[in-house]
Order: structure tokens, then C-alpha cells, then sequence
């Protein structure tokens, strides 16, 4: 089966959770044997108006004719006859090679790159609205690539910054189409609904009754709609989204990467510091001469290579000493977020520390509150991998978040590691924190 993914952000230019989603879908379907196609948007260059394919890489492969002929090298001259080549002398094993999608990248014409909305003056962000709900640009982008790769299905994710009208093109050419709810963002302009405010005459105003009114008309009725949380998805149905579709409420799932880290931390534990680590070695510093890391079996030795152990139901004076309790905060550094409200807590918070991973319009506030205040790390945007390791050494995974979130991933990848959860009682997380 060959499946068109469409969505407003994909690596290298992804920020938040809702594009981890995508890219597990997009790693899953290929496992599956699925041939895959992404088409998404991206920063403006000079020939970014029109959608561009990036061909995976090209993988040489391992098989040559004439093998035992010659050696297989056209840049030689071919063996004399009857002579073997020191090549042929083992049988050779095949090159693993690891299919990639097909990617086509377009700037979606508009005033900006979706991303950068953040800077933008109110008045500009609503004109962007205006082009990005009716972009007749990304509809005429859309079918041309429902043409020419010609895809049994296009699954869609969030459309926002790449065009509404991409359903209305989908339907046009006839092919089935799959849609998953990430966010608001269908029924209300900025996708962000604070918590207490639910009757802003931002969500419930004029403009955003007829922008709910288009965005529903647009959509109309998908194939198969997807939600990870039931809250989500009774708050489309509330307002009259998707009546004829068939429903689904999946929950998002963490990458096995983080399970594992668990694992294997809890196998042995403290065999590489990491960031996480050294502020617990830190905290122990400042009240004693022995740097204490993460240790299992506290109370039975010291814990220390240099030293003789301790006997039997003797304990060590520093294990007496109050650990530190790291709290660990990963996803967007946004205002939305709670970050100034976070940063301001941990200002004066006793015998604990603060590490925050990601990127964001706040990320330098977060750095300078780092510098003032060093029992708060900022660590900036970094890889699954060194966040995984992060927080398998963590004690409470914090998510101040103001908003309605749907199934935040940094939740489920806190609790892949077995964090404990300090989050808002709201939206989607009681479901992920109920369950």
C-alpha cells in the first residue's frame, strides 16, 4: 500500500510532539512494508514554491555481474582469464539498507513560515490566518502530488501553516482520506484554549464561529478520523465536526527508546554521568567532600572504588544527607507552556533542581535565569536519545502547561521512564494519568 502523510511540520524543522507522532507513523508504515510519501512545508528559499522531492539516498548495492569474471571494478581492467579476484574469494553479504520516504518540501505562500507566528504583530497573525485557511496555493501544490505519485491513501495530521484547503483537493481527486487530531486548531484560530477561559470571546466570538464554520466545511466528513484522547474528540463532536466519519481514539505511544532506558538504568545505574546526574553530584558537593551520583544499594557500602566498604548495617555518613529531587521539564519553551511561571518557582525552591530540554521563544529567558540561578539547567533542543538517558535519572517529570492539552508525548515518555507526573488535572492528561 502506498500512503501519502501530509503535515505542517516534519524533521529537520519540527518543534513539538505532534511531529514525533508523525514521524513514528512514518517509521511504523515503512516496517510494515508500506511505501511512504510525506509532503509538508518548510522555510522559504528561492525554489520552495513549487513541491520538491527529496529521493532518499541511493544505497549501492553489494551484487556485481560477472562475478568470479573479473573484479567487478569498471575503473580496472578486467582479470585475466581463469584468475580470480581476491574479492571473490568470500561470499559477500548483503548491505543493510534502511528505506526512507519520499519527501516534498513547498513554502506555502503566505507572510511568514508558520513557526515564526510568535513574533508576529496580532493584526499580521490574522491576515496569515486569512491566506493560510484558503491558500489556493497548497491545493493546487497538494494535487499535483496526489498525481503524480498516485497514492492509495493520504493520512493528514496538523494542517495548520500548510493549508486548509488540502482536504478539499484530497476529495477532489477522489482518494480515501485519514485524518488525526493533534490540538484545537480546527476550532479555534490558535489552536490554544487557556484553562479557565473556555468563554474568551476568543473561542466563542463572531470571527471564530465563521472560521469554525469553514474549517468544518472544508474538512467535512474524512474516511477515518483518529484522536489520541476522548476528551479531544468529543470537543470536535461538541461542535459539529466529522458526523459521517468513523472514529478512533488511539493514544499516542512513546518510542521504545525510552522503556528501554529505563531498563537499562535500572540494570546499573550511574554508569555514565549525565547532565542530570552532575546536579545531583553537585548538591552533595556543596555539603560534603564525596560528589554523590544516583546509587543503588544506599546504606549498604559507600559507594566509592577508593575506599574500603562499609560494614554490615553500617551506614555511610553521606548517604544521611537529603538528596536533592531533580525535576525535569522537556517540550516547548512557549509562554503557553507555563515556563515563566516554572522558572519563577524554582528561583527560590530549596534543595531541588530544575533541568529544562527544548526550544522555544523563551529559551534564552531560560538561559540567563540558568546563569543566575545554577541550580537551573537549560539544556535547549537535544536528541530522543540524550533525553532518554536524561530522564531515566530524574525524580518528577513537571508540565506546568496553561492550556488544554490532548496526549502530550513528553508526558508519555516521562512515564516510559517511570517519572513521576506533576501536570494540570485537565483536558487529555487526566486520561494519561488515570490510565
Amino acid at each position: 500500500m502506498k500512503k501519502l502523510i501530509i503535515t505542517n511540520l516534519y524533521k529537520p524543522y519540527a518543534r513539538g510532539g505532534a511531529e514525533r507522532v508523525v514521524e513514528q507513523q512514518v517509521d511504523s508504515e515503512i516496517k510494515q512494508g508500506n511505501e511512504v510519501v510525506v509532503f509538508t512545508a518548510r522555510p522559504w528559499t528561492a525554489s520552495s514554491l513549487f513541491p520538491r522531492c527529496d529521493h532518499p539516498r541511493k544505497v549501492p548495492l553489494p551484487f556485481r555481474e560477472g562475478a568470479g569474471e573479473g573484479n567487478g571494478n569498471p575503473t580496472q581492467p578486467p582479470l585475466e582469464k581463469g584468475r580470480r579476484s581476491t574479492t571473490d574469494a568470500q561470499p559477500l553479504r548483503p548491505t543493510p539498507y534502511t528505506p526512507h520516504p519520499r519527501i516534498y518540501h513547498v513554502f506555502p505562500l503566505n507572510i511568514f513560515y508558520y513557526p515564526n507566528d510568535h513574533k508576529k504583530h496580532p493584526v499580521v497573525r490574522a491576515l496569515w490566518h486569512i491566506i493560510d485557511t484558503l491558500s489556493l496555493h497548497t491545493f493546487l501544490a497538494t494535487v499535483h502530488v496526489i498525481h503524480k505519485e498516485k497514492p492509495d491513501v493520504v493520512h493528514t495530521h496538523n494542517l495548520k501553516g500548510i493549508g486548509f484547503l488540502i482536504p478539499l483537493a484530497i476529495k477532489l481527486t477522489g482518494r480515501a482520506h485519514i485524518h488525526t487530531l493533534h490540538d484545537l486548531q480546527l476550532i479555534t484560530p490558535s489552536g490554544l484554549m487557556m484553562i479557565g477561559e473556555e468563554d474568551h470571546w476568543q473561542h466563542t466570538g463572531i470571527i471564530t464561529r465563521v472560521y469554525r464554520f469553514i474549517t468544518r466545511t472544508l474538512f467535512g466528513s474524512p474516511v477515518e478520523i483518529i484522536s489520541p484522547s476522548q476528551w479531544l474528540a468529543d470537543e470536535h463532536t461538541k461542535h459539529g465536526f466529522f458526523k459521517k466519519s468513523k472514529h478512533k481514539v488511539i493514544c499516542n505511544t512513546p518510542h521504545p527508546i525510552f522503556a528501554q532506558q529505563a531498563q537499562r538504568h535500572s540494570e546499573r545505574s550511574g554508569v555514565k554521568r549525565n547532565a542530570v546526574e552532575e546536579s545531583r553530584g553537585e548538591a552533595h558537593e556543596a555539603s560534603s567532600a564525596v560528589p554523590l551520583p544516583i546509587r543503588e544499594g544506599a546504606g549498604e557500602g559507600n559507594n566509592n572504588p577508593t575506599r574500603p566498604p562499609l560494614e554490615k548495617g553500617r551506614r555511610s555518613s553521606v548517604d544521611t544527607l537529603q538528596k536533592p529531587t531533580i525535576y525535569i521539564y522537556a517540550g516547548q519553551l512557549e509562554p503557553h507552556k507555563g515556563i515563566i511561571k516554572l522558572l519563577e518557582e524554582f528561583k527560590t525552591k530549596q534543595n531541588a533542581y530544575l533541568h529544562l530540554f527544548g526550544d522555544g521563544s523563551l529559551l534564552q529567558l531560560a538561559k540567563e535565569t540558568s546563569q543566575k540561578h545554577p541550580h537551573i539547567k537549560t539544556h535547549g533542543p537535544v536528541t530522543r536519545e540524550v533525553l532518554a538517558h536524561n530522564l531515566a535519572h530524574g525524580d518528577i517529570f513537571v508540565y506546568p502547561s496553561l492550556v488544554y492539552e490532548n496526549c502530550p508525548m513528553a508526558i508519555l515518555e516521562a512515564q516510559a521512564v517511570g517519572l513521576e507526573i506533576d501536570a494540570p488535572q485537565c483536558g487529555g492528561i487526566i486520561e494519561l494519568l488515570e490510565s
